[in-house]
Order: structure tokens, then C-alpha cells, then sequence
């Protein structure tokens, strides 16, 4: 999946962690149709700053291109994209939508604040490979 490496050299440290952890949220989701990682996505680009946000859009994009051949994952990635270009998201908008992301996993929410992906490489060996192999 080389789209990956696409579309972020312009992101500092943070933001890079910050696109990273929607980048593995919409991975999770599209691997395993975790709701609750789908969820973790959309808060994610709902967070971003208009720069960021166009980022995670264009990287989801790339995403649908390359997976032509699997309706599945297509269709997840295009119901992420419409929800992120659904409106310009307020900051009230991005404290409900977390909030509502910390009743359904705190998990997901806490590490989101910290701009933190390794929940899902923990969750997800098998997809993001074993971080105790590193």
C-alpha cells in the first residue's frame, strides 16, 4: 500500500503522529470494520486544523484509487471521506465528536489527545506488524 508515504512531508513531528493515528484508524476500519476505529478517524480530521484535514482527504482519496478492485474497502474509505467533507467542522463539532468517542472507547480517545497510533499497531499485530518484534 504505497500510498502511505504519500502527502505529509510538510507536517511537523505532532502532526505527522496526528495524521498517523487517522491514517491507522481508517486502516483498523477498513481491515476489520472496527466501528469504533472509523469513529476514531472522522474525530481525527473533525480535530485538524483546514491544512491537515485537506492532507487526511487527500491521502483517503489516494486510498480509494488504489483499492479499485475491492468494493469492501472502497466503500468504507468513501463513507470516511463523506463524512470528513460532510462541512467545515467546528471546534464545537470536534469537542462533541470526541466526546462521544471517549463513551465509546476511551482508549481510542485518550491516545488521540496524545497523538498517539501505537493503540492500533497494539491491537492489530497482524496489520500494523508486532511492536515487540522492534
Amino acid at each position: 500500500m504505497g500510498f502511505f508515504k504519500k502527502g505529509d512531508q510538510w507536517l511537523t513531528e505532532r502532526e505527522k503522529q496526528f495524521h498517523t493515528y487517522f491514517r491507522y484508524a481508517v486502516v483498523a476500519y477498513m481491515a476489520f470494520d472496527d466501528e469504533e476505529a472509523k469513529l476514531a478517524a472522522i474525530v481525527a480530521a473533525k480535530k485538524a486544523d483546514h491544512k491537515m484535514r485537506e492532507s487526511m482527504m487527500a491521502w483517503v482519496s489516494a486510498g480509494i484509487a488504489e483499492f479499485t478492485a475491492d468494493d469492501l474497502i472502497k466503500k468504507r474509505m468513501q463513507e470516511i471521506q463523506e463524512a470528513i467533507s460532510a462541512k467545515d467542522w467546528s471546534i464545537l463539532d470536534a469537542v462533541s465528536e470526541t466526546n462521544r468517542l471517549y463513551k465509546r472507547n476511551p482508549g481510542y480517545g485518550k491516545v488521540l489527545d496524545k497523538e498517539d497510533p501505537s493503540v492500533f499497531v497494539h491491537k492489530y499485530p497482524s496489520l500494523f506488524g508486532d511492536p515487540q518484534e522492534e
